[in-house]
């Protein structure tokens, strides 16, 4: 055991988080979404109505606000307190939501309406979407579940904004947004654009016997909107830094998106240099969801690398050294 011990280090991003869900009033849709929500025992809910709240919001990592704004509370103090600390919020929109004051406090997606109506829409799924990524299945399931209930309008995107499924109004496919996501600053936004979810979770167990697609949708839409930022959303790493001359040294590297789920969709370039200034160029394999890269035996000495790969416009870089 003396020779066989390891350190490492292990960095937590999602440890046990709370959610608040604050409603205008009572609906069904609080009950579907929590129940899926603490299917995950990493996340701690509590509900509330916007009349009785009296918390910090400071005290939570993440907000729900069922059709809030609203005509009676337009929550401006709560709103204003997430927005100042980056807290991320899920808006939920129905017939009960003050589109105006909607409008004001969120720069995500613009409602413009007239009238006070609701449009039953179906869910259209879209491409270019690279937030998180949702299982096939659970895309087509979800395109054939029963309306829910918009606020009609002419609806306008933001420039941060990313589109998860579109409207379908009866049978015309339209560019309006169902449920899109965004960034503001450094605070996460979601936006489901209509009430009655709690339709869906019922239609799907009617289907399936089971909650899966439903508890798949929310579950990644809560994840990403609550993960702790991390800075390293590509690395790479060594088995160790002290290897033999006759032994192959093997790297691996790992990939994330924006919701923390690994990806290996772009390749991954090495560079490999030595005490004199030589440099060995590499591409990584790609093993199941990470990579891999075995370069073989090298001259003992001392060298340094550096790995390189580019997704979603932007550019990643790992350095490291070894012996």
């Amino acid at each position: 055991k003396l020779n066989n011990t390891k350190s490492i280090v292990i960095e937590v991003l999602d440890g046990r988080q709370k959610i608040l869900m604050l409603a205008n009033s009572p609906h069904p849709d609080i009950a579907a979404i929590k129940s899926s929500i603490e299917t995950n025992k990493n996340y701690q809910v509590k509900t509330a109505f916007i009349s009785d709240f009296k918390e910090k919001i400071t005290d939570f990592d993440l907000i729900v606000l069922h059709q809030i704004p609203s005509f009676n509370f337009d929550a401006t103090n709560i709103i204003n307190q997430c927005n100042q600390n980056n807290k991320p919020i899920l808006y939920i929109l129905g017939g009960q939501s003050n589109l105006i004051k909607f409008n004001e406090i969120q720069k995500i997606c613009n409602i413009k309406s007239g009238v006070k109506s609701l449009n039953e829409v179906q869910a259209l799924k879209t491409s270019g979407f690279n937030y998180f990524t949702l299982e096939e299945t659970t895309q087509n399931q979800i395109m054939n579940f029963i309306p829910l209930q918009s606020p009609y309008g002419e609806y306008k995107l933001g420039v941060n904004a990313q589109v998860l499924f579109k409207q379908k109004i009866g049978k015309v496919a339209t560019d309006y947004p169902l449920i899109l996501f965004g960034e503001q600053s450094d605070q996460k936004i979601g936006i489901i654009c209509a009430e009655g979810v709690w339709k869906w979770r019922m239609f799907n167990f009617m289907q399936n016997y089971q909650f899966s697609a439903f508890d798949d949708l929310i579950s990644k839409t809560i994840q990403y909107l609550s993960i702790k930022e991390d800075k390293r959303k590509f690395r790479t790493y060594l088995a160790k830094n002290v290897w033999d001359e006759n032994e192959n040294i093997v790297f691996g590297a790992e990939l994330y998106n924006d919701s923390y789920q690994m990806i290996n969709d772009p390749d991954v370039n090495l560079s490999v240099i030595d005490e004199n200034g030589k440099n060995f160029t590499y591409t990584f394999n790609k093993k199941e969801k990470g990579y891999q890269l075995d370069i073989g035996y090298l001259r003992s000495g001392l060298y340094k690398y550096k790995a390189t790969t580019d997704y979603n416009g932007q550019h990643y870089s790992a350095e490291g050294k070894f012996s």
